[in-house]
């Protein structure tokens, strides 16, 4: 399979596009089709180094936190989802700049829904952002119906994601700076 990455750090020069072997899930993982990968700031700092040198398989990285696209393969132990399906997932070892990825299926969505199917391209935005933001808006910043919050930078993903989150979970009122 082809994917985009990087054996040393460094700027956007370092990128190269590599021919890997395809991913095969182990048990609680699904192979995902990739269709859509997001981007973040994460994968700066990751081709960076400010995570560290190089890891992966052969000394080779491939950045992307975010992924969607259709399972097409499953590991054992997987019933919840389907060969085919649509689904969205969060990648913690990142990957997602490839034509395929394994993923552990606690970070797999599906995107079948009762009114139809999520769309690919905006789903792939969302297991990274999303999450983090909730977590500062409800965990750490204990957010109740009827508070006001100030969202600094919310031109972001996260920033944004928080906007509409705030919204959702009742802010009184949302201010974004």
């Amino acid at each position: 399979m082809r994917a985009v990455g990087f054996r040393v750090n460094g700027g956007v020069e370092v990128l190269e596009t590599l021919d890997l072997p395809d991913p095969v899930p182990t048990a609680g993982q699904v192979t995902v089709r990739v269709a859509f990968a997001g981007v973040n700031f994460a994968e700066i700092q990751h081709r960076r180094g400010e995570f560290g040198t190089p890891d992966g398989p052969g000394g080779v990285d491939v950045p992307g936190l975010e992924v969607a696209g259709t399972v097409a393969a499953l590991g054992a132990g997987v019933s919840a989802l389907e060969v085919g399906e649509p689904i969205a997932a969060y990648l913690p070892a990142f990957g997602s700049y490839s034509e395929m990825v394994a993923a552990d299926t606690r970070f797999v969505r599906s995107l079948r829904t009762g009114a139809g199917e999520a769309d690919l391209a905006e789903a792939a935005g969302l297991p990274c952002v999303f999450p983090t933001a909730f977590g500062v808006l409800k965990d750490a910043g204990r957010l109740r119906k009827g508070e006001d919050v100030l969202i600094h930078s919310a031109a972001g993903g996260v920033g944004s994601a928080a906007a509409q989150l705030a919204r959702e979970l009742g802010a009184a009122r949302g201010r974004a700076d």
